[in-house]
């Protein structure tokens, strides 16, 4: 249905504040019978639309059935780029370097004289990520009152590796606090007469994310009058109107982060027989699933082929969280077999396997849009969006740097058992632009 915007209020006020009137009693028009083959004319009227007696009103008028406020076209199809910033997965120090004259004792510690980090101590994957959504949506209805729209959005992985060796300097090292001696420590990678290896951090971040929607019209106006044409076409986009829908469906969002510790050094020091190659694998990665209920509106504005969309929505429901933590060490002895222990450095048994953890999370995100009509079917678009995730498990938290050194290649543990794993949630903020193009047919 079409209405003026300003009216719909008018008429109300107007209802209410007007005095009770007396109708006027009806009248009765009667046309002289028309000339023979011109149309009758009814003088001191508006113009009106004659149609045969008897003619079944209920049939599309002109050329096109959907007369009615707002976009026209029973279905609609959307794709945009995306641009979005996603905050980086935090991660403590994992690499240092440290000036050649350090003493063995101090070497690469955090709390050691000219000690750098050069991995970690940041967040990994920070930054913008490129992706694209599609949408498709369709009216359930002729007055276009109820529709069916649901999208999926999925991202590049944001994937980054450092790597370093001797080219790093003389000293290399992947710090830890050592519960033993109640200090900072460090496992040397690279030291003089001590060893003489390489290390590399590698991280990665997934998102993918989609929903479904009922959407009931709650408000549909017209901005300006516009009069009676039998012959306005299906598709024909009027010059202005605002059309406001409810928002009622499923949201899905998963993000997933991933960080991998590799080194390999060869013992100097004769703690081991000579040749030995020591391989350390630390593996954490995390996976969240987040299926809400989501409630929105859905607010468009058109002026001519201008138009901008604000898309206000809230999800809520269980988010299940997944952590992996594995580790192993592979010790190659010349004229001995490979050994392969569980435990590199930190990734230990003591916080190693698959924990599951869930919790209620929520979603706020906006999303503002400005458009061009560049024909009565096609329109281009540009805009920014917001979201918030709460409760989100990250790889680079379940990392504790806190370890015991004595279950080192797969030895006993004597002492506290660490590392272990305690679930951090925390939040996410997403920002970003996005840009596409809008079908309706």
């Amino acid at each position: 249905m079409r209405w003026p915007c300003l009216s719909l209020l008018a008429l109300g006020l107007t209802a209410l504040a007007a005095p009770a009137q007396t109708l006027p009693a009806p009248r009765t028009v009667v046309a002289e019978p028309p000339a023979a083959g011109s149309a009758p004319v009814l003088t001191g009227f508006p113009e009106v639309h004659v149609v045969p007696a008897g003619a079944d009103l209920t049939e599309p008028v002109g050329r096109g059935r959907y007369q009615g406020c707002g976009m026209p076209g029973g279905f609609w199809a959307e794709g945009d780029y995306l641009f979005w910033n996603v905050q980086g997965n935090p991660t403590p120090a994992l690499v240092t370097v440290g000036p050649a004259n350090a003493a063995r004792a101090q070497a690469g510690n955090l709390n050691a004289p000219g000690t750098r980090v050069v991995a970690g101590d940041e967040r990994l994957n920070g930054g913008p990520q490129s992706g694209f959504r599609l949408r498709v949506g369709m009216w359930l209805d002729a007055d276009h009152m109820t529709g069916l729209t649901g999208s999926f959005a999925y991202f590049i992985p944001d994937s980054d590796e450092q790597a370093f060796g001797p080219g790093n300097g003389a000293v290399l090292a992947r710090p830890f606090f050592n519960t033993l001696s109640g200090v900072q420590d460090a496992s040397l990678v690279r030291f003089p007469n001590v060893a003489d290896g390489a290390v590399s951090v590698a991280s990665r971040t997934s998102i993918l994310a989609g929903d479904a929607y009922l959407t009931f019209t709650l408000l549909c106006c017209e901005n300006e009058a516009q009069p009676f044409d039998p012959d306005r076409p299906q598709g024909a986009v009027v010059p202005g109107y605002q059309h406001l829908d409810l928002l009622l469906g499923y949201r899905y969002f998963r993000l997933s982060d991933r960080v991998v510790v590799d080194e390999r050094r060869r013992v100097l020091d004769g703690s081991l027989p000579a040749g030995t190659v020591l391989g350390l694998h630390d593996y954490f990665s995390t996976r969240n699933d987040l299926q809400a209920l989501d409630l929105g509106l859905n607010w468009r504005v058109q002026r001519n082929r201008l138009s901008l969309l604000v898309r206000p929505t809230l999800g809520f429901g269980w988010l299940k969280g997944e952590t992996s933590i594995a580790g192993f060490t592979v010790q190659q002895t010349p004229g001995l077999a490979t050994n392969v222990t569980s435990g590199g450095l930190l990734a230990q048994p003591t916080n190693g396997g698959d924990i599951r953890a869930q919790r209620f999370a929520w979603m706020p995100q906006v999303e503002l849009t400005a458009g061009y009509q560049v024909t009565d079917a096609l329109l281009v678009r540009a805009g920014w969006s917001a979201m918030y995730f709460s409760n989100i498990l990250r790889a680079g938290d379940a990392i504790d740097r806190v370890v015991n050194p004595t279950q080192f290649r797969g030895q006993p543990l004597d002492g506290e058992p660490r590392p272990h794993y305690r679930a951090n949630f925390t939040d996410l903020w997403v920002t970003g632009f996005h840009a596409g193009f809008e079908v309706r047919y």
